[in-house]
């Protein structure tokens, strides 16, 4: 068990790097900059593995997993909800 809970926390810190690079190598192959939609994605990418890993380490509770992840999400889909609609 320890060994498998091991193995989730190293795949979930490594999302957080490769999440950076995938991004930066989408944006400058498509000539384009930082926008609001990568700035979710990079936000997402990093906050969720870290709130993974805080969890399974018992560093933070389950109901404050819980809350962060339901404001986590519910901020990325309020924007984007809103940000569609004004298009």
């Amino acid at each position: 068990m320890e060994q498998a809970k091991f193995w989730v926390e190293i795949i979930a810190a490594l999302t957080v790097p490769i999440c950076f690079v995938a991004v930066i190598i989408h944006r400058v192959r498509q000539d384009m900059g930082m926008g609001y939609r990568a700035i979710q994605f990079l936000a997402l990418g990093a906050a969720l593995p870290i709130v993974l890993i805080l969890g399974l380490e018992k560093v933070i509770e389950a109901g404050t997993i819980g809350t962060l992840l339901g404001a986590v999400l519910g901020y990325v889909f309020s924007t984007s909800a809103r940000q569609s609609k004004d298009s």
